[in-house]
This record gives structure tokens, C-alpha cells and sequence, in this order.
């Protein structure tokens, strides 16, 4: 877990406020697994686009 130092300090990198950070973190814990279900066998299909799909998603 992170403290609220590291956070504040992700959020100046970023230029976001400390809630956005959060959000930042969390979708970043999901995106593996985002990425492993978007990629069956290892492979993405050519003509998919279901990684782009799922990740946008995540932010409506």
C-alpha cells in the first residue's frame, strides 16, 4: 500500500490531482489481466481491437 506522501508525489509527476493518482494506481494493478483476457494464447488477432475496447472501458 501506498502512503499519501507517494501518492502526492506520483500526482505531482503526473500533474494530477491525488484522487486521479489513485485511480492511476488502480488501473494499473488490472492491466495484466486486462491485457492476458484481451490476448488468448498470448496472441491479439490483427483485426482486434478488444484490448482497446476493454481499456476504454475503464474509463467511462
Amino acid at each position: 500500500m501506498l502512503g499519501s506522501d507517494a501518492i502526492n508525489q506520483l500526482a505531482e509527476k503526473l500533474g494530477v490531482d491525488p484522487a486521479q493518482a489513485c485511480s492511476t494506481i488502480a488501473i494499473a494493478k488490472f492491466l495484466p489481466t486486462v491485457a492476458s483476457a484481451a490476448s488468448p494464447n498470448g496472441e491479439v488477432q490483427q483485426d482486434s481491437n478488444i484490448l482497446g475496447d476493454m481499456v476504454s472501458k475503464l474509463f467511462k
